[in-house]
């Protein structure tokens, strides 16, 4: 066995152990954090980058599809002078070749030249007279009309004209005669380098630009920067660029330059009916710089709190040794606290069995009373004897379960009740007192108030009590109004219910009223006319159990008035259950087992009212001795009695074979746990029953455990 001082020293080097562990940890988690945060930052860096590209690949794809949708004008004009001129309108015709020089004159549109080459490969015409008779059968835009038999919308390489001696596309559609037969070129030229640059301004990015290519052979049309040094390249089919477009007619896609190695990210779009892909480029490294520099701030700022979390591991491996003491101590002190707690449990169990075993008297004998053959006032004074008892066990139970109230794990009951009978109920309660001291009792309902709800009515009744008993003790004239709202729908079928208990008391001063709902709190008033302050802290935390609000109105002098509002569920009416039949069934022999004269006296006259035989023992070792010269037909068995207890008598009974080894066994105990009904499951009890147990519940657990054996389940 290891002394203290080796339990230390194995503790303080598993803490150690466990720090540096920690330390680990920490760095791992901030350098791994970081790793993800930058990922992130860049993928989100590159999204953004990619989402604006794509936005203005978008507006450079209608601006050059409204470029040649005015090309599509101007070779319809040209058309149209044709047509003229077959008709003998040479009028006509001139008016329009007018209006296309002029076009051409004013460079309107990035249109450089407009005119027409006729079959023979010569241009007849156009708007350029130096350029009228030049061959142009050898241009590919031509040939591929006349020759390929191309009649929509072509457009060429960019090529230096041999009259303007400008860089231009030309922009062609075949003519055709009458009889359908070709019958030349209409050529609208427009300048790449105007088009380029009215491009390039719609970004507003550095380092940005708009590219156009052909989609047949990758030729470049339109560059946003530099354009008179890239438009003579030759094609590149197989460009990856050109590739995507053919594949998809709009998207986003990274690759390297094949003339300067950069990294480059583009967005494309493809015009409808156009052969040409429309792209916004940008280099990789320009639009991660400021990725960049946040990646520098959180690898700094990661490489600090790595710095950090090394000094303070340092600075705490070398104070260890001067807190091993404190620790120890702290370890003593905690043990001496988890010994108090354990006290406090058994004093609250033994403070549970006290005070419920004088209840189970006040409850049971005032139920006799009230079931007999008493004038109709007195039958009434005694069903407030009961009804009181049971408030008072239930406030009993809340407080002597401080602790489970103070962890928030109050236990709420939803069963179908009658509001309005559970608020004329806590008024009755309080109407002696209250009229004994001359107050006026007044309960106002909502008529919205709906017949039935779904909640906790013992909680509820609970709550009001202490309302209402709080109301009549500071009330010394005037009268006390009770009043029930429906402020509207809490949700599908529910309602948010406002419950007010208002006074004309003496009011509560606003210093008290906000500390009001805390626990051993009260006014100074409350603490002259006693109490312990807990009733309206209790009240506090079932109104936030059941999902409502708790508050008060108070004004000195002028009364006050308590409020919650809670939601709750509509209910139906639930079906009338029979009353338990007293008396129904054989008549049984019963040995009854229980310390308290008062308990004895009271089941038996449960039993015997019944048509019941009754025995009594006053302890464990009474009963056993009983139940050892003859057989019962039940045992009742009270857990908790001196010498020997309820658990161990019933072991006893169960060994062996004697006349009592298989009798039905009923736990009677003030207990309620869990724990206690698995001991008293295990000792080889039948049924249990929690104190206090009403007449109808134990007659009803005789009827159940006189049943044949294959109906019994343990309770």
């Amino acid at each position: 066995m290891q002394s203290p001082s080796q339990d230390e020293a194995a503790l303080a080097s598993g803490r150690r152990r466990l720090a540096l562990a920690v330390l680990l940890g920490l760095l791992a988690a901030t350098w791994g954090g970081a790793a993800v945060f930058l990922v992130r930052s860049r993928a989100a860096a590159l999204d953004a980058a990619f989402g604006w590209a794509e936005a203005q690949a978008a507006i450079a794809g209608q601006t050059v599809s409204r470029a040649f949708e005015l090309v599509n004008a101007l070779h319809d004009l040209i058309r149209i002078r044709q047509a003229l001129l077959r008709k003998g309108d040479t009028a006509g015709g001139r008016a329009i070749e007018a209006h296309l020089v002029a076009i051409a004159a004013d460079d309107r549109f990035g249109v450089v030249q407009v005119g027409v080459v006729g079959p023979d490969g010569i241009m007849p015409w156009g708007s350029a007279p130096a350029a009228v008779g030049t061959y142009l059968a050898d241009r590919d835009h031509v040939r591929d009309h006349a020759f390929g038999g191309e009649r929509g919308l072509a457009i060429s390489r960019p090529v230096i004209g041999r009259t303007t001696g400008r860089w231009s596309v030309q922009v062609t559609r075949a003519l055709e005669g009458p009889d359908g037969q070709f019958d030349g070129v209409a050529i609208v030229s427009l300048d790449p380098i105007a088009l380029s640059a009215t491009l390039q301004k719609q970004l507003d990015g550095v380092g940005r630009m708009v590219v156009v290519r052909r989609l047949q052979d990758g030729s470049l049309i339109l560059r946003g920067r530099d354009p008179e040094q890239t438009l003579g390249r030759d094609p590149s089919p197989d460009h990856a660029l050109v590739i995507a477009a053919r594949a998809a007619p709009s998207g986003r896609i990274t690759y390297s330059s094949s003339r300067d190695g950069r990294n480059l990210l583009t967005a494309y779009q493809v015009p409808p009916g156009l052969p040409l892909v429309v792209a916004v480029a940008f280099e990789l490294s320009k639009e991660l710089r400021p990725w960049g520099q946040q990646r520098n701030a959180v690898l700094a700022g990661a490489a600090a709190l790595s710095l950090l979390a090394v000094t303070l591991f340092t600075l705490w491996s070398a104070r260890e040794r001067v807190r091993a003491g404190q620790q120890r101590l702290a370890r003593e002190r905690i043990a001496a606290a988890e010994a108090l707690a354990r006290q406090r449990a058994e004093v609250l169990a033994v403070m549970a069995h006290e005070i419920r075993t004088p209840l189970t008297g006040v409850l049971g004998f005032g139920e006799l009373l009230a079931a007999g053959d008493l004038p109709p006032e007195q039958r009434r004074h005694a069903e407030l004897v009961v009804e009181t008892g049971r408030v008072l066990l239930s406030v009993v139970n809340d407080v002597l379960d401080l602790a489970k109230i103070e962890a928030g794990r109050v236990s709420i009951e939803l069963q179908p009740f009658e509001p309005a009978e559970v608020l004329r109920q806590s008024l009755a309660l309080n109407r002696t007192l209250a009229t004994g001291k001359g107050l006026r009792l007044a309960l106002e309902l909502d008529p919205a108030l709906p017949a039935w709800l779904l909640g906790d009515a013992t909680r509820l009744r609970q709550i009001l009590g202490n309302f209402l008993s709080n109301a009549v003790k500071f009330t010394e004239r005037g009268g006390i109004t009770l009043r029930a709202r429906v402020l509207g729908p809490a949700g599908p079928e529910a309602v948010r219910l406002r419950l007010e208990v208002e006074d004309t008391g003496i009011g509560i001063p606003p210093e008290a009223q906000l500390r009001l709902f805390g626990m051993f709190e009260q006014a100074e008033s409350g603490r002259r006319l006693g109490g312990a302050g807990l009733g309206l802290a209790i009240c506090r935390r079932l109104v936030e159990a059941m999902g409502g609000s708790i508050g008060v109105a108070s004004e000195i002098g002028r009364g006050s008035t308590i409020w919650c509002e809670l939601p709750l569920r509509s209910a139906a009416a639930p079906e009338k259950a029979e009353a338990p039949a007293i008396g129904a069934g054989p008549s049984l022999d019963v040995l009854v087992a229980d310390d308290v004269a008062t308990n004895r006296a009271l089941i038996r006259a449960y039993l015997t009212g019944a048509g019941h035989r009754v025995t009594l023992a006053e302890d464990g070792i009474a009963a056993v001795a009983a139940a050892q010269e003859r057989a019962f037909d039940v045992i009742l068995m009270d857990v908790n009695m001196p010498g020997l207890d309820g658990l161990e008598a019933t072991r006893r009974l169960r060994l062996g074979d004697g006349p009592n080894a298989r009798t039905p066994i009923i736990a009677l105990t003030a207990g309620t746990s869990r724990e206690e009904r698995e001991q008293a499951e295990a000792a080889g009890m039948t049924l249990h029953l929690a104190k206090p147990a009403s007449r109808a519940t134990l007659l009803q657990a005789l009827q159940r455990v006189a049943a044949p054996a294959e109906q019994l389940s343990p309770g």
